[in-house]
């Protein structure tokens, strides 16, 4: 079998899904980053000067260490997966004479802004070089490829598009009906604080729910607890923390319905091409865990949804009108549609697709 190293800074949850399956075709290797130093994931929060210097630290480390070990594991295909192209240029960089380097894009970074320019000089640099001298790409998100291509020349490039859902991690929800109590899960790995300049805040939209009298179950980690602190007496409100990668599917499938809200606020500094295209893991967890989603319209999260008819897709008005009832009455007709969705995007059935991206590149 040919060897074939998976370098994902932060991205445990990734190998989590599709490691298993892709060890069976090849010699695999995964590396996820040093982790022995954490530093704060709330999105669009300013880092002090100690948080900053801990990612600078973390970043350093994870690209010195993933640096001998492609060295010793010698292998025919590399992917090199971040949302921070400045830490894969370099290793493009060392090793695009050696192996086969696949690019992923976690975060497409072109795209997230309303002005390129808002992305540091060193990132942009790094992408474009990136895109240049990688073999192929790997994105996660719809029709990412047709964007990237308006700026950077990926034509001769191969692409996969790869789906973070597996058949093997999917189980049956563990909640057979509806009545009067409704759970809903939202699982955030980072955090949309109260300085967040481009989305309303997660405490502010679980309020609309719990309003309603709708029970709200919150995995994050334990350190944003206080950004929850208006909340905590409510009874419908339940602060579970941390739940690792391995245990969180048979966590939520307790639950009726999986939320993926992220309402924009009027003066984002987020690009359309982005809110369009990028969809995220959450989608795929809940429909692993085999609940129904609560999703926000306008962009491809919410599309995801409502074109696999896998829940509601919501505006901010019509999140905010949503009646229990109407949450209720719905809630088995989505449900039905689960088995279908989950053997269709599958990654165990792109398997023979992945394989040719890799033999051909």
């Amino acid at each position: 079998m040919d060897k074939l190293f998976f370098y994902g800074f932060k991205l445990e949850h990734v190998n989590e899904k599709i490691g298993k399956i892709l060890s069976e075709e090849y010699i695999y290797s995964f590396y996820g980053g040093y982790n022995k130093i954490k530093y704060s994931a709330i999105k669009n929060k300013k880092l002090n000067q100690k948080e900053s210097l801990k990612k600078i630290i973390v970043a350093f480390l994870s690209t010195l260490i993933v640096f001998f070990k492609i060295l010793k594991f010698k292998p025919k295909y590399t992917i090199l997966a971040s949302s921070k192209p400045s830490l894969i240029a370099p290793l493009v960089f060392l090793f695009k004479r050696f192996t086969k380097i696949v690019y992923f894009p976690y975060d497409v970074m072109c795209l997230i802004y309303d002005k390129y320019e808002k992305n540091s000089l060193l990132d942009r640099i790094s992408e474009k070089y990136c895109y240049k001298y990688c073999n192929g790409i790997i994105f996660k998100g719809v029709n990412e490829d047709l964007y990237v291509s308006k700026r950077f020349d990926i034509s001769k490039k191969l692409v996969f598009k790869i789906h973070l859902l597996t058949l093997k991690d999917c189980i049956d929800a563990k909640i057979e009906n509806i009545a009067e109590d409704v759970h809903v899960c939202d699982v955030c790995s980072t955090l949309h604080s109260k300085d967040d300049l481009n989305y309303y805040d997660e405490p502010s939209m679980l309020k609309i729910l719990l309003d309603k009298k709708i029970h709200v179950h919150v995995y994050t980690k334990n350190e944003f607890k206080y950004e929850f602190k208006d909340l905590l007496e409510n009874s419908f409100f339940h602060f579970e923390g941390y739940v690792s990668p391995n245990n969180l599917i048979k966590e939520i499938s307790k639950y009726h319905y999986g939320l993926h809200i992220d309402f924009l606020r009027p003066r984002t500094q987020l690009s359309r091409p982005w809110i369009e295209t990028t969809l995220g893991n959450r989608q795929y967890d809940y429909l692993q865990a085999g609940i129904v989603q609560l999703a926000t319209k306008g962009g491809a999260i919410g599309n995801f949804a409502e074109k696999n008819e896998l829940g509601f897709c919501l505006s901010l008005k019509e999140y905010k009108s949503l009646k229990k009832s109407d949450i209720i009455k719905k809630w088995s007709d989505y449900r039905k549609n689960i088995p279908f969705v989950r053997n269709k995007l599958a990654f165990e059935n792109q398997l023979i697709e992945f394989n040719f991206f890799l033999n051909n590149l």
